[in-house]
């Protein structure tokens, strides 16, 4: 099984629906659910990287096999870093996610 991640490209915005910003303009949710990954720690740091690459290369929607998508959410979860607006935009994309069939 796959899931699809969408709307990667939405800007996180704080309460008065100003854009939260980093050093490189209005963070996005890719970039949240991205650098979470590239924070954490896992058992298997280069898959880790990859999925955390092709989750801030993909813009705008991205397909993750189960055990990806798992970690990506893990990630979240645990990342100590992330405030609770960027956090709950997070997890609103990862708890949007469409579930597939493999092919």
């Amino acid at each position: 099984m796959s899931r699809t991640i969408k709307n990667l490209d939405t800007i996180i915005c704080d309460l008065a629906g100003d854009p939260l910003r980093g050093t490189d303009g209005p963070i996005a949710v890719r970039s949240v659910i991205s650098n979470s990954i590239a924070r954490g720690h896992s058992d298997e740091p280069a898959r880790a990287m990859k999925v955390a690459l092709s989750i801030y290369e993909a813009k705008k929607t991205v397909t993750l096999e189960d055990s990806d998508f798992k970690l990506a959410k893990g990630a979240v979860e645990a990342d100590q870093v992330l405030n609770n607006m960027a956090k709950a935009a997070a997890f609103a994309a990862l708890e949007a996610a469409e579930v597939g069939a493999d092919a």
